[in-house]
């Protein structure tokens, strides 16, 4: 028994009460016996249970003087329970009360610790009801019961139990089995034992292992803090499997310096979602690897699209200065602004490209399905690259096999720009005296979709076989360094191969340096009946070629003056150079123009206008006041016959595929692109015409 004098003398009394029989001193030996305790704590029945006493040994392991705790608890003894366990302690006390209780109690640095009470009733020297208990601290063994039972719900294989208290271990779980037969010992025993594990089934090449046991070893001298966690991931042998990835994991608790702490080590499987990880980690790494290779391509290609775009505007700006300082000399004046096209057409096709590539690379690009003569289009089409092979002096051939469904649906558009990347590439990197031939055939024919194989043989200069491997990717060109003259943005073959794999098909290269290139293309393209009789599609196909020949000048002016004399047009356009611009090549073209600055007021210009007075509507898509698109939709409601049949033609430098489908839905029959070259427009005008 202990001396009860000493407990006695520990005691702190709350409200000045002291007086204290034989009988309670007894009673509180008793409950310190029950219990190991290191306390005494007393509280009064009675509303927030105030404190009636707490002995020293109870706040030393609370954290707290007796003045402390007072001004935590404001002399209550719920304030200092946790939050979380106020309502199942205060039902207990309300109700019928168990001897024995655990709960957990607020610390002075606000942390909770599990406390471990015997309890019973006894009646104060003035009468009033008290509950007197013992206090003993028991977060470790708490916390110790929860990591055992956390790792034994993660279905460890083994899990050992190290007690720093007499050097000992034992087996919790061993191989999968839970026993409390498996064998224990001293700390020495296991270590040895950890070892021979080690030799015979941890690969020789893997540390992890070694050193983590190794920490172990040394933790208690290492004054180890509360919950400190290791883990080691080491590729164990098999006799099936081979190498299987293993988890060692150690979990520290207690106070090495008191001699009190514990360590759980733990073993499990990890081999699949190791490798798993190990797979993303690599994916990981191939893609970043992957993101910076992008994004030193898109640095050189910004850097060579500066280059490129700053050489044409340098060449424009330089010759105007050059043919305002030439006013009196006609032909260096033409001279000067034949340069400045040039300079122009590099650039628009520059910016097409771009535009072009971000399409297809987001997605959002959408192919338009038209009817057309796919043999006409290859065998009479791209009057710009035959001129220019003219030009270098390079032959240009055609042989198509007969094809048995000349005639496809697909998108016109972007076929023709697979073909003209291609061939434009061939013409322009040939050889003086060179040749270019188109060969095609139809595979396959079926009820609705046909193959077609095209092969575009040329005798250039031919590509290395490393460029080869990467003439797909984008801003990818062979000669990437200084370059004395445009040679295109880098793009034109990466966006080639993408709408080939929209369309379904495939592109392939085979090249030999010096010697010439092959391009091989096929196509599975919708079949249609002969459109032979269907006379507007030939005039149609006349239009598109010789608006394609650009290189001419004043073709489509000269072919069209006297039919498009006297017509009348509205021209929606809000900027003045723009609308200076239209006005002049129309009105070159003998054309009556009328100009409205927004949307809303070429509304009213139609509505003033008498029935079928105008010809054409030109619109400009962004605009103040109203939008072209808002424009359109509002003169197709009108209630007038004309207003449903007159052509609507949008002239706006939006020029993505989803522009174009707005202005299509807005009721407009045409999207022409800025900057318009005067054959384009006029041809488009003339086209109408011949319509009617």
């Amino acid at each position: 028994m202990r001396e009860t004098a000493k407990y006695y003398e520990e005691l702190h009394f709350y409200d000045n009460h002291t007086e204290i029989s034989d009988s309670d001193q007894n009673l509180f030996l008793q409950l310190l016996e029950a219990n190991d305790a290191v306390g005494l704590c007393g509280v009064f029945e009675e509303e927030g249970y105030p404190i009636y006493c707490m002995s020293n040994f109870a706040l030393t392991s609370l954290g707290y003087s007796f003045d402390e705790l007072m001004e935590k608890t404001g002399g209550y003894f719920i304030n200092l329970v946790y939050e979380k366990d106020k309502d199942a302690f205060l039902q207990e006390y309300d109700g019928e009360m168990p001897k024995h209780r655990e709960f957990r109690v607020i610390g002075k640095k606000g942390n909770y610790m599990w406390m471990s009470s015997h309890r019973q009733r006894m009646i104060s020297a003035d009468g009033r009801r008290l509950r007197m208990a013992s206090i003993r601290v028991v977060d470790g063994i708490k916390r110790r019961e929860n990591q055992l039972l956390a790792a034994l719900s993660k279905e460890y294989r083994s899990i050992l139990y190290l007690e720093e208290d007499g050097k000992k271990y034992r087996w919790i779980k061993k191989g999968g089995v839970l026993s409390d037969s498996h064998e224990s010992g001293s700390y020495e025993e296991i270590f040895q034992a950890l070892a021979r594990y080690r030799e015979i089934y941890v690969h020789p090449d893997d540390t992890a292992f070694t050193n983590l046991v190794e920490k172990v070893r040394n933790l208690p001298q290492g004054k180890i803090n509360d919950g400190t966690r290791y883990v080691a991931n080491y590729k164990m042998m098999t006799e099936r499997e081979g190498c299987r990835w293993n988890e060692l994991q150690v979990l520290f608790n207690g106070n090495s310096e008191m001699d009190t702490g514990h360590v759980i080590i733990t073993f499990r499987d990890v081999d699949d979602e190791t490798r798993r990880k190990l797979d993303e980690n690599q994916l990981m790494a191939n893609s970043l690897q992957k993101a910076k290779e992008i994004i030193s391509l898109k640095n050189e290609f910004l850097s060579r699209m500066s280059h490129d775009m700053r050489t044409p505007l340098n060449g424009i700006i330089g010759m105007v200065e050059m043919a305002n300082g030439n006013l009196e000399n006609a032909f260096k004046v033409r001279e000067c602004h034949d340069k400045i096209m040039l300079s122009c057409r590099n650039l628009v096709e520059l910016i097409n490209d771009i535009l072009d590539m971000q399409s297809l690379t987001s997605g959002t690009v959408e192919f338009t399905e038209e009817n057309f003569s796919l043999v006409d289009m290859i065998q009479d089409g791209f009057l710009d690259i035959r001129k220019q092979a003219r030009e270098s002096g390079v032959s240009y051939e055609v042989e198509l096999e007969e094809f048995v469904h000349p005639y496809v649906r697909g998108s016109e558009k972007y076929i023709r720009e697979i073909f003209a990347t291609v061939l434009s590439n061939a013409v322009r990197y040939n050889k003086d005296g060179g040749s270019v031939r188109v060969m095609g055939r139809e595979l396959s024919n079926g009820r609705a979709v046909s193959i077609y194989e095209f092969v575009i043989e040329d005798t250039g200069f031919g590509m290395s076989e490393e460029f080869v491997k990467r003439i797909f990717e984008p801003f990818e060109q062979e000669h990437n360094g200084a370059r004395t003259e445009y040679q295109g943005s880098g793009l034109g073959m990466s966006i080639a191969k993408r709408i080939v794999e929209v369309l379904g098909g495939d592109i392939s290269i085979e090249s030999r340096l010096g010697e010439g290139t092959k391009v091989f293309l096929t196509l599975p393209l919708k079949t249609v009946k002969d459109m032979g009789a269907e006379s507007l599609n030939g005039a149609k196909r006349l239009l598109a070629q010789e608006a394609a020949d650009r290189r001419y000048p004043n073709g489509q002016v000269a072919a069209h003056r006297e039919s498009l004399a006297g017509k009348k047009v509205l021209l929606a356009e809000d900027n003045e150079i723009n609308m200076e611009i239209a006005k002049y090549i129309l009105e070159d073209a003998g054309i009556i123009v009328s100009c409205a600055k927004n949307g809303q007021a070429a509304v009213k210009g139609f509505e003033d206008s008498a029935e079928g007075e105008i010809d054409f509507i030109l619109m400009d898509i962004l605009m103040p006041v109203m939008d072209g698109i808002e424009a359109a939709k509002t003169i197709r409601g009108l209630g007038r016959e004309d207003a449903k049949t007159v052509p609507i033609i949008a002239l706006s430098a939006n020029a993505l595929d989803a522009d174009v489908k707005k202005t299509r839905m807005a009721g407009m029959n045409e999207h022409l692109t800025k900057p318009v070259e005067k054959d384009v427009l006029i041809g488009t005008l003339a086209e109408y015409l011949l319509r009617e």
